[in-house]
């Protein structure tokens, strides 16, 4: 009896371990491509260097995606060469004005915009 009992309870375990696996991998498939379509819009869809539109952007993924609890991009320091023009917004380190803005972890819970 215990055998049985035990045996039908690794075997729900089992298929528990297998279920939650599953859906990590589908979550981490998600912010893998959502990364490499953000890489990609600032390669080859002009918005290096266009700070405002890449903020837009990384916004909107988040908005668009409940399950992310944050994104961003960042530049090295003045990868774009806008760095002095940006040094005392919010979307800048404030030692070299590389673009680092990051969206609140809480953005979903209270629709602030950064």
């Amino acid at each position: 009896m215990f055998t049985e009992v035990r045996g039908e309870a690794e075997s729900l375990l089992q298929n528990l371990a297998k279920q939650v696996a599953t859906e990590i991998e589908r979550s981490n498939s998600q912010a893998v491509q959502a990364a490499h379509l953000m890489a990609l819009a600032q390669e080859s869809g002009g918005l290096f260097g266009n700070r405002p539109e890449s903020m837009e952007l990384a916004r909107r993924v988040l908005e668009e995606s409940p399950e992310f609890t944050g994104v961003y991009y960042g530049y090295e320091p003045n990868a774009d060469r806008n760095d002095a023009d940006y040094l005392l917004s919010d979307e800048a380190d404030k030692i070299s004005g590389a673009l680092e803005k990051k969206w609140p972890v809480h953005f979903h819970n209270n629709s602030q915009t950064g």
